[in-house]
Order: structure tokens, then sequence, then C-alpha cells
């Protein structure tokens, strides 16, 4: 329902390309099929109105009221909740406008729920609360007219929220790039797997249906790897010859709207290692797949029974249909979601970018952590940083102001064989520590009234850094959490 930025576009285009041909392969009517994906997703300018459905119900539903009957309020919006859309999109401009109604339960009328403005040029959704606004007022979402007033007074005289989900924006490949990509990359996709066919895609008089199911989808792989090892030279050469048939400065757009970018050598020096890789352990490799199925066995009984539908059609020119169904069904609940569309392609779309009477979140939860740090920070009590060690990023808790987190950010964090150190004077400081520094012997410090505790490490752009678990040193509890990757340091 929402548009990507040209940026993302085009990777999304060839994924997509790449998904359909493992899950459709490329018979006569699965290279219709994707012809038609194709021919959709290079519209320029569209407007589309559909209907997205979701209801869920089930025993487990019943007991989840039983033990929790202050949820039913919130669950009644799962019964028979309906979406409409409107969206109105330009590929041209980057840029896409929805409107969205709801309803649910017994309601006969669609009520608004609100509009956004999607501008990939800048990498900002456009929110409209003022809609918002209305439902939050006439429901019970406030538990007091005084709490409402004060949310009244921060957004009351908005009509939109801002917010940006992209920083900065790489350049991007104009419209007969991306065409002339897609195009290379289509021919070579059916160059190689023109002999293998998934048998999902079905026509009809409509157009065509894909249907997948979890056991299909797992027989289809198994044939898809099988097929790419068997055929491993045809495709390394036709990688070769994409790579050498895109111009530099349009490769180097695309590969730069990735976050790994590799040089056409590099990348081509990759796919000769991988192919040679599969060559000589081609027999093993076949041996694994064909395993793979029966490997999975215990998985695959645990996973709820899904039904995938997909159906998509022309109903003629500048007119498309389509509608997608979920059915899940697992023990004691039953979840089904259905959503039908219809996409017009027109001359152009008219959409205004707001500029007056919005407000940019991100200045508003700024300006909301700066407001709550100066209220707690001298307040003592524990004090909680939990470390992401894959992101670098933490988050301090204070646990005795239920859990309020008013402090996040990045965080230098090093690992050297195994062992995590993080920077002494920043988490010192972060709670509430005089970090010191003795020029004589060139070690870090931690003074606390007349005592002083020598913290020893390394130093690196003129941090010191010390082991996590040097913190326990100063009273600190260090926990870690393996699956998740979290180093949790408290202070009490």
């Amino acid at each position: 329902m929402m548009s990507v930025g040209n940026k993302s576009k085009l990777l999304l285009i060839i994924a997509v390309l790449l998904v359909i041909t493992v899950l459709t392969g490329c018979s006569k009517d699965e290279i219709q099929y994707m012809l038609l994906v194709k021919e959709m997703s290079l519209i320029n300018n569209m407007e589309v109105e559909g209907e997205l459905s979701i209801d869920i119900s089930g025993e487990f539903i019943d007991r989840l009221l039983e033990e929790e009957p202050e949820l039913e309020e919130l669950l009644q919006y799962t019964e028979g909740l309906t979406l409409k859309y409107k969206i109105k999109q330009s590929n041209d401009d980057n840029i896409a406008y929805v409107d969205l109604k709801f309803k649910y339960g017994e309601l006969e009328e669609y009520n608004q729920l609100t509009e956004m403005i999607l501008d990939n040029n800048e990498g900002c959704i456009y929110i409209k609360i003022s809609d918002i606004t209305k439902l939050m007022e006439n429901s019970e979402y406030f538990t007091s007219q005084e709490e409402f007033k004060e949310y009244k007074e921060e957004f009351g005289e908005f009509e939109f929220i801002k917010y940006k989900y992209i920083d900065g924006v790489v350049e991007s490949l104009t419209t007969e790039e991306q065409r002339d990509m897609i195009d290379k990359v289509k021919k070579i996709i059916e160059e190689i797997y023109k002999g293998y066919e998934s048998g999902l895609v079905k026509k009809d008089r409509n157009g065509y249906i894909f249907e997948i199911t979890v056991e299909k989808l797992i027989d289809t792989l198994i044939d898809f790897l099988k097929y790419t090892v068997n055929n491993i030279d045809e495709i390394e050469k036709n990688a070769y010859k994409l790579i050498d048939d895109t111009p530099d400065d349009v490769y180097d757009k695309f590969a730069k709207s990735i976050s790994y970018y590799m040089s056409k050598d590099e990348l081509k020096e990759s796919i000769k290692e991988i192919a040679s890789e599969t060559r000589a352990d081609k027999d093993e490799i076949l041996e694994g797949i064909s395993g793979i199925k029966e490997d999975m066995k215990y998985i695959i009984g645990l996973i709820p029974n899904i039904k995938v539908t997909h159906k998509l059609g022309k109903v003629k020119d500048k007119e498309y249909i389509q509608s997608n169904s979920v059915t899940v069904e697992h023990e004691s609940i039953s979840v089904n979601v259905n959503n039908e569309s219809k996409i017009f392609e027109v001359e152009s779309v008219d959409i205004t970018i707001p500029v007056d009477k919005v407000k940019d979140i991100e200045d508003y939860m700024s300006s909301e952590i700066e407001i709550m740090q100066e209220v707690y920070e001298d307040i003592p009590g524990e004090k909680t940083m939990v470390i992401q060690k894959d992101l670098k990023e933490y988050i301090i808790y204070y646990n005795n102001y239920d859990n309020i987190d008013v402090d996040f950010g990045e965080i230098d964090l090093i690992i050297i064989d195994g062992r995590s150190y993080l920077p002494l004077r920043f988490v010192g400081e972060k709670f509430g520590e005089t970090v010191g520094w003795e020029y004589q012997s060139k070690t870090a410090y931690i003074q606390r009234g007349d005592v002083r505790i020598t913290m020893e490490g390394f130093i690196k752009d003129d941090k010191t850094f010390i082991k996590v678990r040097d913190f326990e040193k100063l009273g600190y509890n260090i926990d870690w959490i393996e699956v998740s990757g979290e180093i949790i340091i408290n202070k009490k």
C-alpha cells in the first residue's frame, strides 16, 4: 500500500523478479505472469482503490478474554476489521498519497482513520494528526479531560506530524535506467531458468492465480536450489554478462543504494568463488538439498497451516485488478487476511507536500527526552543501561520510575578475542560518576569523595576502554543475554 523511494525501488523490483522466478518458474504462463508483474511495477503514475479485511477467531481468543477481560475493548477492533484505502502514487515525482478509512464489528459506515503523504525525495512521511485526534477524542483513549487537554495543547493546532525515515538520499537511477536494468535482469533470469517450472501459477479467464502452502514452498525451494546447482556454469556466465553490459555509472548508482557496496571486479570475483565452490562440492550440496525436507520435518509440524493466494489480471488498457489472501489455521486460532484492489494508470497525480501546521516528531521526541532527563537526572535510584552489541546502541532505564527510558543513542563498543570493552568516561558519566585522568601514570580513575578507584584499560581515539566486567569494581551488576546479544549494566 505504500510507495518506496527510487533508490530502493529498482532493488525491490529485481528482488521481486528473483522471488517470482523461484516461486513461478519460466513456463509460458509463468513468464506471462512475470511480465504482468513487471508491467505494473513500472507504471509511472497510478491510482489504487482497495479494501483490506482482517478476521481473527477461535477458542484461543475466548480463553484470552477469560484470562484478560480488559482486552475485550482492544480485541473488538479485530472482529470484522476492514481498511478501505485510496492511493495516488507518482514514481516520476517519487511521492505518494494514502487515504485510510476503517470499520469493524457491526459498523456499517467507514470512519476516517488518517491521510498520509510519503515524500521519498526527502525520506519523510506526513501523517494527518487532526483525523487521529478526532478519533481519540470520541473514544475512551484518554482517561481524563485533563489528559486530553494536555494532548490538545501539544498537537491540537497541527494538521500533520512529520517523521523522517531516511537520513540522506542516495542518487537515484532515472526511470529509463531502471527499465533498462530490469529488462536485462529479466532476460538473463529467463535464459538461466528457461527449463525450470514451479507449477504454482495457473491461468484463468481474468488473469493468473498463484497459490502456495508451506509444504509447497519447501518443495519449490528444493527444486529451485537443485536446478541452480546443476546449472551453475550458465548462471555464472550470465551473471558476468549482466555486470559487463551494465554501464559503470548505472552500476555505481545501483550498487551504492545497497548498504554493502562492491565494485564490478569485486562482485565478479565473489561470484567466481561461489561458483567454484559449488562445482567442487556439487554432489555434497545436492545431497544436502535433498535432505532439507526430512531435516525440517519436526519444524514443519510446528508451523501453522498457511495458505497464500495471489490473483492478478489486466481488465483493460491501463486498468488492473489484484487480490491477496492469507489464511492461517493453527489449533485453536484462525486468521484470515484478504486484500482486493483495482489499479489505474493515469496521466498525472496531484499531491501537495504539507508546509503549514506540521509538527516534526523528531524535534518533539528530542525535546521530550531533554525534559525527562532534566527531571530524572539527579533523582537517586536504580538505573539500568541496556546495550545492543550488534547495533552498538544503548538505552538507559530509570527503573524506579516505571521503566521510562530517558536516554538512548549510539555507543562505542569494541570486541577483542570475544571480550567486550566500553568507553569508561561515557558509561561512567551516564551513571553520575566523576571520571578523571592521571597524567603521570596514564590511567583513568573514578573519584567518589576521598576514594579514588583506578580503572585499567587501553586507549583508542583518546578514550579509555575497559572490560565490561571491570564495572563490577564500581559495584555495578553485569548481566549478559546471549540470545538477543544484550549487555545489561545496573547501578543501584
